[in-house]
């Protein structure tokens, strides 16, 4: 392939049965030597291509498009906000509902505030063959919480998961 160069550098480690690779600054994991999921710095999704969005109407009721601004749930943030802020040192919060009633887009609102407030946000993407876009700084890639007061890991679409993979 013309153009292509390789990473300077690649990480692989085994533990447990469990293997994590650092590519290009993506953490791949793997299990039985298929890749399970890939963990990336959060980021907002850039703004889409208003005549790409127009080829498929259906394109514009995806969630992670962001086509109407998002509103309301205030109670809700805070419901997110005050378990977030809590004490306790590990903690998993399950946001369920019907398809189309907003989990994925008050997930990435309140991605955005813990971004906002100093916290690590990481998320994991699930499956095979996942590419993700590569970042336009050297800081989407660093997944070190440094001195963040947290880590905030976003699964989006968790119901789809393996258990094994989950836990």
């Amino acid at each position: 392939m013309s153009g292509w160069e390789p990473s300077a550098r690649q990480h692989i480690s085994a533990e447990g049965g469990f293997a994590y690779a650092v590519v290009d600054g993506d953490i791949h994991v793997y299990v039985d030597g298929l890749p399970v999921y890939v963990l990336e710095n959060w980021r907002p999704t850039p703004e889409a291509d208003a005549e790409w969005l127009r080829e498929l109407p259906s394109r514009m009721l995806s969630a992670r498009h962001e086509i109407v601004p998002f509103t309301g749930r205030a109670e809700e943030l805070a419901d997110l906000r005050a378990w977030r802020d809590s004490a306790r040192r590990l903690a998993v919060r399950w946001l369920q509902g019907p398809g189309g009633q907003g989990k994925s887009r008050l997930a990435a609102a309140f991605a955005r505030e813990a971004v906002a407030d100093g916290w690590k946000v990481v998320r994991a993407v699930h499956g095979a063959g996942n590419v993700l876009a590569s970042p336009a700084t050297d800081e989407g890639v660093d997944l070190r919480t440094g001195g963040a007061p947290g880590l905030l890991l976003v699964i989006d679409y968790a119901d789809h998961w393996p258990f094994p993979h989950l836990t």
